[in-house]
């Protein structure tokens, strides 16, 4: 059960900076002589910017004459909002757009921490089931090189989707598309992964509205995809879906095809989640999590090919079931409804728009400086309408006096060293 990594060059940071907590005693390397010269405006190479890249050009909205036709009626009523992250040398930035606003993007929040260098921020995000806060997980994408920072060593925070307002979180966990893992209220998943000779699954409960962590609970092996139930956390093993509890023991909610992946909680307190079948076929499937130690009900939602179908989540503990596979259930329960859009795409909160691609682009006539943020293409498409459209966003700083300030400062997560 490999997480999905990438590869990069090394990391290279200040002096001093030792990450604490999460990761057993690891120094990050030192920046060796004078620190180096900033980079020419023309250093395409260091921004991974082949010329090739397209231009922004889009508008940062729907435009005002175009929302009906675009957006479907009652476009300006709607409090839905869409959230992306798109990631640069300046940091991982948090983007929302707001339907009653012709979803004209803007960034809410940017994520980096003072003193480390890297050419590319990158990360995982998960939002509450109120839609009010997201959970995310960012490191510089070298830290997926080494083994024991991409188990334990994704800085974590919580960012107000109102304010922007970020409160960084005293622990560091695992790079890995399933972490974090948010349920259908306030609560999530962090998940540590087992590093080395600790062949322990960590995982931390989270409460979002107080940014308390709960009592870390350690599980013999390897578990992901961990989700909050009412019934207590869920994750995936290897050929079922178990539940577990504080002391770390882990009971079979439902049996599998291998490993479950994209594990979403809904309304109705039961688990959605998709398991392979043969080489390139897939099932998505539905458990009930009842109290006690009895197994799941389980039910088959939609069948097709695996990289037809997907599973996201919205506000309010919505799943929505994505892709062009098949039906197969003749109702679906509450709150689980399919979404014509793409595999693989982010759904806004209240299912209206779904975000297919946030693209690097670069600015007509500009100049490139690697180190300052870059101009992103949101492609999505409008469910109501079918019609596809691109927005052009260029991250802005968040106001050092801001409440999203927070955002570059240093995370309670790394100690100085003495």
């Amino acid at each position: 059960m490999n997480s999905r990594r990438l590869r990069a060059r090394p990391v290279r940071v200040f002096r001093g900076l030792v990450v604490g907590l999460a990761v057993p005693a690891v120094v990050l390397s030192l920046a060796t002589g004078s620190a180096s010269a900033k980079p020419g405006p023309n250093a395409a190479a260091e921004a991974d910017l082949p010329a090739t890249v397209p231009a922004a050009t889009a508008p940062a909205s729907v435009p005002a004459a175009q929302r009906a036709a675009v957006l479907g009626t009652g476009w300006q009523k709607s409090a839905d909002r869409a959230v992306a992250t798109s990631g640069d040398a300046d940091g991982l930035h948090l983007l929302i757009a707001d339907a009653a606003h012709g979803y004209a993007w803007r960034t809410l929040a940017t994520l980096s921490e003072p003193g480390i260098e890297a050419d590319k921020w990158i990360g995982n995000m998960c939002v509450t089931g109120s839609g009010k806060r997201a959970v995310v997980v960012y490191a510089p994408r070298t830290f997926t090189n080494k083994e024991d920072l991409a188990a334990r060593g994704g800085f974590t925070a919580i960012v107000d989707l109102a304010s922007g307002a970020v409160r960084k979180l005293p622990i560091m966990t695992t790079l890995a598309y399933y972490n974090p893992g948010c349920g259908a209220a306030e609560q999530a998943i962090l998940t540590q992964e087992g590093t080395g000779s600790q062949h322990k699954t960590r995982l931390i409960p989270l409460d979002t509205a107080t940014a308390a962590l709960g009592a870390r609970v350690e599980v013999p092996g390897q578990l992901t995809s961990a989700v909050p139930t009412a019934a207590g956390i869920v994750a995936a093993d290897n050929g079922k879906l178990v539940r577990v509890d504080a002391k770390g023991t882990r009971r079979v909610l439902a049996l599998t095809t291998g490993v479950p992946f994209r594990l979403a909680a809904d309304a109705s307190g039961g688990v959605v989640f998709m398991e392979q079948h043969g080489k390139d076929q897939a099932q998505v499937r539905r458990s009930t999590v009842p109290a006690g130690l009895a197994r799941g009900a389980v039910s088959t939602l939609a069948a097709g090919a695996l990289t037809g179908m997907d599973v996201a989540s919205g506000r309010g503990g919505r799943v929505f079931l994505t892709g062009a596979g098949t039906r197969t259930a003749t109702a679906l329960p509450a709150g689980v409804s399919t979404l014509a859009a793409p595999v693989g795409a982010r759904p806004s909160l209240q299912g209206t728009l779904a975000v297919t691609a946030v693209e690097q682009s670069r600015q007509p006539g500009a100049s490139i400086d690697p180190t300052a943020a870059q101009p992103f293409n949101v492609t999505a498409t409008a469910i109501a309408t079918g019609r596809k459209v691109t927005f052009s966003v260029l991250p802005t700083a968040a106001v050092p006096a801001g409440p999203a300030a927070a955002g570059r400062a240093l995370s309670p997560a790394i100690r100085i060293a003495p």
